[in-house]
């Protein structure tokens, strides 16, 4: 399955990134940082905005290891769902 094209930028403003970088810049650096939580809400659906959405985190913060939290069920029940965590996380 190709991976979906999409703007980081109409997603994930790039300064919130940034300044969220520097923010736990100390904390990597002394090498505290175990994960980042990524904690969506009941809300977040298993659809094409939803991979969108999580593939922007993935572009944003993919060199920080991450604990993804969904709580909607379609994701659950979708056998893809550890595939599509496992190839972002490979990247």
């Amino acid at each position: 399955q190709p991976r979906m094209h999409l703007n980081i930028a109409d997603l994930i403003s790039q300064d919130d990134v940034d300044i969220f970088k520097r923010s736990i810049e100390p904390i990597v650096n002394k090498g505290k940082l175990g994960a980042l939580l990524v904690q969506f809400p009941q809300s977040f659906k298993n659809d094409e905005f939803g991979k969108k959405i999580l593939l922007a985190v993935y572009n944003s913060f993919g060199e920080y290891n991450l604990a993804v939290e969904f709580r909607h069920r379609s994701w659950s029940d979708d056998k893809n769902t550890v595939r599509l965590l496992s190839e972002n996380h490979e990247r």
